[in-house]
């Protein structure tokens, strides 16, 4: 079939538009060729470093320099006839093919803009390239295509990489970073700066440090800074600086000169940490180091196993040794075998429950001496909860223990002779009938009034009569063990405690022993006083007996004893006929 007029028309016309692009490419080549865009390897391009290629207007390549395969590692031969993104990370290919597109469409006039990707190489080592591609028109300015070149900008991306890091670290370091000129004005500063002394950054810029100024140091201290870095050395110290609403503030600042290759200074670096907080901190330790150091009561702080880190003052006064021979041991070389093993074992029980403990020991002073003190302990924790040391507050309470004794053995004590009064008496007896219920043992109690006493008392006044009564008890304390109990009930009533006997025959015993001891008359001034003793004996087998009950038995057996003839001893009898009345020979 014929071709219609209409159709060898435009059959003419795109046999005329192919001859006129053919002249256009012998042309662009010729111009190429001028350029030496074309030039074999060993030629300009031939000895470029970047990578030079073009493409067709769907980004296919059509020449690269031999710069490629020294880039890529891949051959020349390989990458003719593929897109040029195709030897990028496949993450960036659609970035670079709407790059591409971009530039056909003419949007990128004058200046190629550049294009940063990673290219992946024969080794698959990944580079970074930085693209710049511009539009090759044909003779009527219609796309035919983009030329460009790919440079690898790996090494300066790790160097930018780097000085982003640095940048970054210094505008969000923690401390105020300023740099100045050699004159001293501001040419930096970064956001710590504006945080911690209210001035904003545009504030600053152009201003001298001088504006942070606080009053409290002369023109001196000043010169001698300058001199210190305008001497090329760096200057640190603490100092005072006032913050733009007025406030004062510590800062640690260190200022160092920043120097050409030449060596001369051009500027100053000073880098600025606000220890405000922490100056506090340490005026607050010291107070409470004064306090310690100070303190009427003596400290210790230790480990968490219990080895003495410090003592104060007061303790080393206390307990007479010298810190050397004191840090570093346990505190247990104060102790004494007084304090039982249960009160350190519950001691250490509530420690270690992270819980304070109070309570009192008899510790040893280094000369032997003993003293009493009342023991505050406490654990300290850290973060985390744990028990990192123990600190305890030790009050010396000797003196309270001397006055607590004394009044204890003025109130249990007769204070005409020495021995233990009705009160102690009684409670030693409540003690060993409780003891006896459990041990299944006997107590004995004898009860004694003196017979004609009386007759001294009245013929010779009370001073007579009290010195026969403390010899009477010196001579009672030659008849009784160490582990019996003797006391004067009364007047001239005294008792005596058995805590621990078999049989009822042991109190006749003592009973002998007494009347015996007191057959002999009792010499006061050179004058011999005659008394004799009437005992009572009452006793409690397996401690079935009350105190109350004890004593009014033994009471009740005493004037049974004095009825039937004095200075004799009398055992009580649940039953009247079974009572016995022994009386005692004697001489005298």
């Amino acid at each position: 079939m014929k071709p219609t007029t209409d159709q060898q028309q435009r059959i003419a016309e795109l046999e005329k538009e192919i001859a006129r692009m053919r002249d256009r490419e012998r042309a662009l080549e010729e111009g190429m060729r001028s350029c030496g865009l074309d030039c074999p390897e060993g030629d300009i391009l031939g000895r470029l470093d970047e990578i030079v290629f073009r493409t067709d207007v769907l980004g296919r390549l059509t020449f690269v320099n031999p710069a490629w395969r020294q880039v890529t590692g891949f051959p020349t031969e390989r990458c003719l006839g593929q897109p040029w993104w195709e030897w990028a990370d496949p993450e960036h290919r659609a970035d670079l093919r709407s790059y591409h597109e971009e530039v056909l469409l003419g949007e990128h006039r004058g200046p190629a803009l550049p294009m940063q990707f990673r290219m992946l190489r024969h080794d698959a080592e990944p580079r970074w390239m930085e693209a710049r591609c511009n539009l090759l028109p044909d003779a009527d300015g219609e796309p035919r295509g983009t030329v460009g070149t790919l440079r690898d900008v790996t090494e300066q991306r790790a160097v930018a990489d780097v000085l982003r890091s640095r940048i970054t670290a210094i505008e969000q370091a923690g401390e105020s970073i300023v740099i100045t000129d050699r004159k001293g004005n501001i040419e930096y500063c970064n956001p710590a700066f504006s945080l911690v002394t209210g001035y904003h950054y545009t504030e600053a810029i152009g201003r001298r440090p001088s504006l942070l100024k606080s009053g409290l140091y002369d023109d001196g201290f000043y010169r001698d800074l300058w001199a210190t870095i305008l001497g090329g050395r760096a200057w640190k110290g603490d100092i005072v600086n006032r913050r733009k609403d007025g406030t004062l503030y510590h800062e640690e600042m260190t200022i160092a000169p920043v120097r050409e290759r030449n060596g001369e200074i051009t500027r100053f670096v000073a880098i600025k940490r606000d220890i405000t907080d922490r100056k506090r901190v340490e005026a607050e330790l010291r107070k409470l180091t004064r306090a310690v150091e100070q303190s009427p009561n003596a400290v210790m702080i230790t480990d968490a196993e219990g080895v003495i880190e410090y003592c104060n003052p007061k303790f080393y006064e206390i307990s007479g040794y010298t810190t050397d021979e004191v840090v570093g041991r346990n505190p247990s070389f104060l102790g004494t075998d007084h304090t039982p093993e249960e009160v350190h074992r519950e001691m250490w029980e509530t420690l270690k429950a992270g819980e304070a403990w109070h309570g009192e020991f008899l510790n040893r002073k280094k000369n032997g001496d003993y003293f009493w003190v009342l023991e505050s302990i406490s654990p300290i924790l850290d973060e985390f909860g744990r028990i990192t040391h123990f600190v305890a507050v030790t009050h010396d309470i000797s003196e309270r223990k001397a006055l607590e004794q004394e009044l204890e053995h003025q109130a249990t004590t007769d204070p005409l002779t020495g021995l233990s009064n009705r009160t102690a008496l009684f409670s030693r007896l409540e003690e060993a009938l409780n003891e006896a219920s459990r041990t299944r043992r006997m107590v004995l109690l004898l009860y004694l009034d003196l017979d004609g006493f009386k007759g001294i008392n009245d013929s010779h006044g009370h001073a007579v009569g009290d010195q026969a009564l403390k010899e009477v008890a010196k001579r009672l304390r030659a008849c009784v063990r160490r582990s019996d109990q003797l006391g004067r009930v009364g007047g001239d009533e005294f008792a005596i405690l058995l805590p621990t006997a078999e049989r009822v025959e042991e109190a006749s015993a003592v009973a002998v022993k007494i009347i015996q001891a007191l057959s002999t008359p009792i010499e006061i001034d050179g004058h011999p006083h005659r008394v004799g003793v009437s005992i009572g004996i009452g006793h409690a087998p397996a401690g079935d007996r009350t105190a109350e009950t004890l004593f009014r038995q033994a009471d009740a057996a005493m004037y049974r004893a004095k009825q039937t003839g004095k200075n004799r001893f009398h055992i009580h009898s649940d039953r009247e006929d079974g009572a016995e009345d022994l009386p005692v020979k004697h001489t005298g």
